[in-house]
């Protein structure tokens, strides 16, 4: 039964991180793009500094996000592999 509770809170806990990591891919890139889009129509410099930004903001969370979903990945093909050896 423990071990049911476990399966099922991990698997709730995968699917949250997932939602999440999408989520903030979204926004980020959403961000980044009415930025770009402000800056073809008319530059100045805040509007520069904030596509720096975006873009870096854009780089972390992309990074953040692809070793949150290795981890999505590998605990979940962990959790597949050790279903398949007890079956």
């Amino acid at each position: 039964m423990a071990r049911l509770l476990r399966t099922i809170f991990e698997a709730a806990l995968i699917g949250l991180l997932f939602v999440a990591t999408m989520l903030m891919i979204w926004t980020v890139g959403w961000w980044l793009m009415t930025s770009i889009m402000r800056l073809l129509t008319v530059p100045e410099v805040e509007d520069v500094l904030e596509i720096i930004g975006w873009t870096l903001a854009s780089m972390f969370c992309g990074g953040l996000a692809a070793l949150i979903l290795a981890w999505i990945i590998k605990r979940a093909s962990q959790w597949l592999g050790d279903g398949a050896s007890s079956a």
